[in-house]
């Protein structure tokens, strides 16, 4: 499942951003829409102002695209063996 939110530093309050990625991940640069230069994309994510650890505040679930026609492509499915079936 995907979620998305502010990441926020939990010693100075900074919103440094947004971050998108899987539920339960560690937030990582990879999630970051802009990643500070020099950072690599496995790096955890630290506050831009104080280096302090941060938080993923406003945490919303999001479904991509992708996995929103494959749920289409199965009920579809599903629908056809169940007319099979009748």
């Amino acid at each position: 499942m995907n979620v998305q939110g502010e990441i926020v530093c939990l010693h100075c309050g900074h919103a440094n951003g947004n971050w998108a990625g899987v539920a339960g991940e560690p937030l990582t640069y990879r999630g970051c829409a802009a990643a500070p230069y020099g950072t690599a994309p496995g790096d955890p994510v630290r506050c831009q102002r104080c280096g302090g650890s941060v938080y993923l505040d406003a945490a919303t679930h999001t479904s991509t695209s992708a996995r929103a026609r494959r749920i289409r492509l199965l009920r579809r499915q599903l629908a056809a063996w169940d007319d099979e079936a009748a």
